[in-house]
């Protein structure tokens, strides 16, 4: 959470748990019917949205644990919101989507022709990195809708990505078990992969 007090956890025993980092028991959220693959705090602190492979993406209030719940076309996979409150979210369709921090759809971007199945978006909330089970990344301007470039990997899945805190350099993790380094604003890969 954005006071450092909480965590947030999305389970493929269909929940979200919150963790107070204090100490004591997590409480649990319950409501979806399939895999919660993505959780993520609201700038403020107050909401949590998670997205679950049922086609929901559910806000769920910190204070009382009530939810609104938002049915999207596809089944989600990630989800990540940026620091103005706009929700990101992308699954098995290869759409990314774009909502309002109330969960009202505003748009979406086919990014892949294959199950998006992590995101990332920079800090300051500009580039979307959207990673595909084929091995690329659609880097997507957040504010325009457009994709900008198709960083191009292996072309085995990529489960993980995340931005360095320039905005600008993006890191992708695969089952190839190899950590690439990519400049997101040229598309170039920068120096050598790190193979684990």
């Amino acid at each position: 959470s954005p006071d450092g007090k909480l965590l947030a956890s999305a389970s493929w025993d269909h929940t979200v748990r919150l963790w107070p980092l204090a100490g004591g028991a997590a409480r649990v959220l319950e409501g979806n019917s399939q895999n919660v693959n993505g959780v993520a705090f609201a700038p403020d602190g107050g909401e949590l949205v998670s997205a679950g492979y049922d086609a929901t993406l559910r806000i769920w209030r910190v204070s009382d644990g009530s939810a609104s719940v938002h049915t999207l076309p596809t089944p989600l996979n990630s989800m990540a919101i940026a620091p103005d409150g706009e929700i990101v979210a992308a699954g098995a369709d290869g759409k990314v989507y774009f909502l309002s921090s109330q969960g009202e759809l505003r748009s979406e971007l086919q990014a892949s022709a294959t199950p998006i199945i992590a995101l990332a978006l920079s800090p300051d909330g500009r580039l979307v990195a959207a990673a595909g089970i084929r091995g690329s990344v659609a880097v997507i301007e957040r504010k325009t809708r457009k994709l900008e470039r198709t960083l191009i990997g292996p072309g085995l899945p990529v489960w993980s990505v995340a931005f360095f805190p320039d905005n600008r350099i993006l890191l992708t993790g695969g089952t190839d078990r190899t950590i690439r380094r990519w400049d997101a604003v040229s598309g170039e890969p920068i120096g050598a992969a790190v193979v684990g």
